[in-house]
């Protein structure tokens, strides 16, 4: 996540990712009903959010 120390995470099979972050109390997590390849943007943008403080 960014080169955070406290926060980690991972994408998974299909599309599906979770991370968390433990300095900022946050955890987050995706998962898909229809597989999707994994440069399909989802993570990019959730990614983009969080920073943002979305």
């Amino acid at each position: 996540m960014g080169g955070e120390t406290t926060a980690f995470g991972h994408h998974g099979s299909g599309g599906s990712v979770a991370f968390a972050d433990r300095a900022r109390g946050l955890s987050f997590a995706l998962t898909r009903t229809r597989l999707v390849g994994p440069d399909n943007g989802t993570t990019r943008l959730l990614a983009d959010a969080v920073r943002a403080g979305a």
